[in-house]
């Protein structure tokens, strides 16, 4: 695949062709309790 063989793609293009995992919920209200971007970045901030 090509992060096989570009493995800086998860670094370069996390969002598009730096993905290495799918992963599906069997409740997709549980998405709910998860942080976005933005409330993620804030949080590693402020530690």
């Amino acid at each position: 695949t090509d992060l096989e063989n570009n493995p800086q793609l998860v670094n370069e293009d996390p969002y598009g062709k730096g993905w290495f995992s799918i992963i599906e919920m069997e409740d997709p209200q549980e998405l709910t309790k998860l942080l976005s971007n933005k409330d993620y970045e804030e949080l590693c901030q402020s530690k």
